[in-house]
């Protein structure tokens, strides 16, 4: 998107972000990752439990903004949103019939 005219001139806003999970079962915080994910089955995100049962996954997006406004500009740091969301696991076999 281009430059949104104000009173004190045309000001310029880029966002970019980087997401995290953190998949509930005890494993490290995985990111970040410079793309959202995408539906099963061709999601680039993906993680593998051990165990089956309820997990809450937390997904945070960490981002930062660069403003510019007239002759001014700079960087809006830290910002972040973060949601949850309980996961079932349950498991799966394979069955192989001759």
């Amino acid at each position: 998107m281009g430059p949104a005219p104000t009173e004190l001139g045309p000001i310029e806003v880029h966002a970019t972000g980087a997401y995290y999970v953190d998949w509930g079962d005890g494993s490290p915080e995985e990111g970040p990752f410079p793309f959202e994910g995408e539906p099963y089955p061709s999601g680039r995100i993906v993680h593998t439990y051990r165990d089956t049962g309820t997990y809450t996954v937390t997904v945070r997006e960490a981002w930062s903004a660069d403003w510019r406004l007239g002759g001014d500009s700079g960087t809006v740091p830290g910002l972040q949103t973060e949601a949850s969301i309980p996961l079932e696991v349950r498991q799966l076999q394979a069955v192989r019939l001759r």
